[in-house]
């Protein structure tokens, strides 16, 4: 029942165990590869500036009820 592979076959298989070993060797060395940390932490927290009030509002603003995109080019 089992036939002898043909040379070609034999080449994919050393190209495939090649390869193999190759990510194997890469991964292994990104895995012990430090990662970098910030050694001096920032003090003080940004944050968003508040939302003005009286700002305009934005024509495709999705967080009002009655606006959004326009996909039928309708007027209301």
């Amino acid at each position: 029942m089992v036939g002898s592979t043909s040379p070609r076959t034999a080449i994919l298989f050393r190209v495939y165990y090649g390869l193999l070993a190759v990510s194997v060797a890469l991964s292994g060395a990104l895995i012990t590869r430090p990662v970098a940390t910030a050694s001096n932490p920032p003090h003080e927290i940004v944050k968003p500036a508040p939302h003005d009030a009286k700002a305009p509002i934005r024509a495709n603003s999705s967080s009002r009820s009655g606006l959004g995109i326009n996909w039928g080019g309708q007027r209301r």
